[in-house]
């Protein structure tokens, strides 16, 4: 009982850590579209751009060390409820 516990806490936790990751994915995203271009196709202020995948680059490091740290459940984890 004690163990079935346990893993509805994983499951909780895993599922928790899925919504964060999905935010942080959809922040990360947001500051790179309107940027503008010039008639040649290229971005009118480059250094803007540069920011923008930098700030999406810190967004995404923390998504990714978030995964890390979970223990994600399996398929047998799920099997044994």
């Amino acid at each position: 009982m004690n163990e079935k516990r346990e893993l509805k806490r994983v499951i909780e936790c895993a599922s928790a850590a899925t919504e964060d990751i999905l935010q942080i994915v959809r922040d990360a995203g947001g500051g790179l579209g309107g940027h503008a271009t010039n008639g040649h196709g290229i971005f009118c202020d480059p250094q803007a751009v540069r920011a923008a995948l930098m700030n999406a680059r810190q967004k995404l490091e923390a998504a990714i060390d978030l995964h890390d740290s979970i223990y994600w459940p399996t398929d047998a984890d799920f099997d044994s409820l």
